[in-house]
């Protein structure tokens, strides 16, 4: 810009005169002078000034952060309002990183309506063709494969946030049950967290078929997310732990119901057929197969609730 003077041709010292060189002499009225002053200062500052790029308040993030934390808030470019006349590139940046934050706290809720719409916006915004920036000329450069990965992720959990919510119960209900199935011997707790750990593999079969990436960080337990693949070495842990002890359980119960059978007879030998994975549950039953098939009540949970049978010697008279 060229110099600022006093014309000292006019006795109104109200107006001043921006001489521009090898142009004309421009003169601006002063009340308009200042504000013009300070735009051009901002503009200035924020040209020679590449840190205002990587400001945190401006949701500004680095590209060597987000390969640390893989969070789309490190990603580089700003989310939040821009400095005047921002190099375009900047204002690439912040147009794809607003989409993919929105995107993310939408998926954070459960939400996917709108995902698709703003992860497409992002990718045809990181496509645009522009002139570098000024100070970084490989800022978009570098930055895109940055952004690729973050859509990638994002994809990936919009394919999944539909089946998080019964792979979350699957994987907590089989990592509980093989913490507590020696407590639960009696139970049958083995045979349970083989049950349980069976269907929690086979949520996370049916996600690995539609596709989803098994390297993609899920919240399975609150506040800590966690690749796929752990929730399976997980669920499949479980397993192994468990079905040695089922099979040795399912024997012993074999043995044992083949003792009790002897002593059964009438409708309380159908009964206890019609049961063949278990025994009857009720106090008398803990003092043997004699005692049982004199009992009065029998006792049977099922998946369906508890099952009552009442007894008249072995006559069944009422379920």
């Amino acid at each position: 810009m060229g110099r600022v003077y006093t014309r000292a041709d006019r006795a109104d010292r109200s107006d001043r005169a921006i001489d521009f060189p090898g142009k004309a002499t421009v003169t601006i009225p002063m009340p308009r002078l200042v504000p013009l002053l300070v735009l051009l200062s901002l503009v200035a500052t924020s040209a020679a000034n590449p840190a205002v790029w990587f400001d945190p308040d401006r949701g500004c993030g680095r590209g060597e952060v987000f390969v640390r934390t893989g969070r789309v808030a490190d990603l580089p470019g700003c989310s939040g309002t821009l400095p005047p006349a921002a190099p375009p590139v900047e204002g690439i940046l912040h147009d794809a990183k607003r989409a993919l934050v929105d995107a993310d706290r939408l998926l954070d809720r459960g939400a996917v309506d709108s995902v698709d719409a703003l992860l497409d916006g992002a990718t045809l915004r990181l496509a645009t063709v522009t002139a570098p920036h000024p100070e970084m000329p490989d800022r978009l450069t570098s930055a895109r494969p940055l952004y690729e990965q973050a859509l990638v992720r994002l994809r990936d959990r919009r394919r999944f946030v539909p089946r998080l919510g019964r792979l979350r119960d699957a994987h907590r209900a089989a990592v509980d049950a093989g913490r507590t199935m020696t407590a639960r011997e009696r139970e049958g707790g083995a045979a349970d967290t083989v049950r349980l750990a069976r269907v929690c593999l086979s949520e996370l079969a049916e996600a690995r078929a539609a596709g989803i990436n098994f390297t993609t960080p899920v919240e399975l337990t609150r506040d800590r997310q966690r690749p796929l693949d752990d929730a399976m070495a997980d669920c499949e842990a479980a397993r192994a732990a468990a079905e040695p002890l089922a099979r040795a359980q399912e024997i012993a119960l074999r043995t044992r119901r083949a003792e009790w059978r002897k002593a059964m007879r009438g409708d309380r030998l159908k009964v206890f057929d019609a049961h063949p994975d278990a025994l009857p549950e009720c106090a008398a039953t803990s003092r043997g197969a004699r005692a049982t098939a004199s009992a009065k009540e029998w006792c049977y949970t099922t998946s369906a609730g508890r099952e009552v049978y009442t007894f008249q010697g072995n006559r069944l008279l009422r379920r």
